[in-house]
């Protein structure tokens, strides 16, 4: 089994975000077409609707705070 370790093939970091951000972290970054860069929670009437576009600089945020951190805003019909 110690030869199987070695020749094991580890994904990119990029996959390991992709994957695991779905799972653990819930918040949508996305862009709209104006630009401005807003974040939907779970519970945000368009959360479902939104789809994460990696290549237009969208992403997966683990909190509301690392969120505005990053310079998101919270999406205005959100409770």
């Amino acid at each position: 089994w110690g030869a199987c370790e070695e020749n094991k093939i580890i994904a990119s970091p990029a996959a390991e975000i992709s994957s695991s951000s779905a799972s653990q972290c819930l918040i949508k970054g996305n862009i709209n077409a104006s630009g401005v860069k807003i974040y939907e929670l779970p519970d945000c009437p368009y959360y479902q609707a939104t789809v994460i576009d990696a290549n237009k600089g969208e992403k997966w945020f683990c909190s509301e705070a690392a969120a505005l951190a990053a310079g998101w805003r919270k999406a205005g019909n959100c409770p």
